[in-house]
């Protein structure tokens, strides 16, 4: 099972994201807007993150180039963040992937979208790469 930080500061779909990952059997942190993700990243190791973009206080976007940052600081493996939007033309694609998301999910979440998210992403961790 994953460890998810879930960055959202939808009250709604908050409950959503976190009656699914509880049912799933997956540990998570949830957090209301990017300063609140910094800290608990600091705090935690996460096999995903999943990022709103429009947030209070720091979006997603502006919260993702700093988690690569602190990552590239600590020597630690970039954590797959996957975008949570509404806004998925390419021009906004290529925003959220030049700050180091990897994927996106598209907004209203449908539950099939959700969970093919994350058996791919514990799919991906079972996989060891030859050096």
């Amino acid at each position: 099972m994953l460890n998810v930080l879930v960055v959202e500061d939808n009250l709604m779909n908050q409950r959503l994201l976190e009656k699914t990952l509880e049912k799933d059997g997956h540990s998570f942190h949830m957090a209301k807007n990017g300063v609140e993700a910094l800290a608990l990243f600091l705090k935690h190791g996460y096999d995903l993150i999943l990022m709103d973009i429009r947030m209070p206080v720091m979006d997603g976007v502006e919260t993702t180039r700093n988690i690569r940052h602190l990552e590239g600081e600590m020597g630690r493996k970039p954590v797959p963040v996957y975008a949570m939007t509404a806004n998925v033309i390419e021009q906004d694609w290529l925003e959220y992937e030049a700050a180091g998301m990897v994927g996106y999910l598209a907004k209203p979440f449908r539950l099939y979208a959700l969970r093919k998210l994350l058996e791919k992403v514990a799919a991906d961790r079972m996989i060891i790469p030859f050096d």
